[in-house]
């Protein structure tokens, strides 16, 4: 569970999951609708459920993270969130490592 605290700029960031592929390459991304992070306020939590099809050719080892991409910036990972441990990949925060 990854709780987010962040001012940000409204609609421009959003919050978006990657499948990485073993050289750590973007291979899809999918951006969740319904988290709008410009409407977070500190101290309070905030919980999504996001389902989503990964296209049936990707297949393999693949990791899934997530990030606040930029809409203005073709959805790259734009804010650099402080987390704690070894689980971060550039901007991205590692969730699992899937094998599809």
């Amino acid at each position: 569970r990854i709780l987010l605290h962040l001012q940000v700029e409204f609609s421009k960031y959003q919050v978006s999951f990657v499948l990485m592929n073993e050289k750590k390459e973007i291979v899809f991304l999918y951006t969740e609708p319904e988290a709008e992070p410009s409407e977070w306020l500190k101290g309070i939590s905030y919980n999504y459920l996001s389902r989503f099809n990964i296209p049936a050719e990707l297949q393999g080892k693949y990791t899934l993270c997530v990030g606040l991409t930029d809409k203005t910036k073709n959805n790259e990972a734009a804010i650099d969130l402080a987390v704690s441990g070894n689980l971060k990949i550039g901007k991205w925060i590692f969730v699992v490592e899937l094998e599809l």
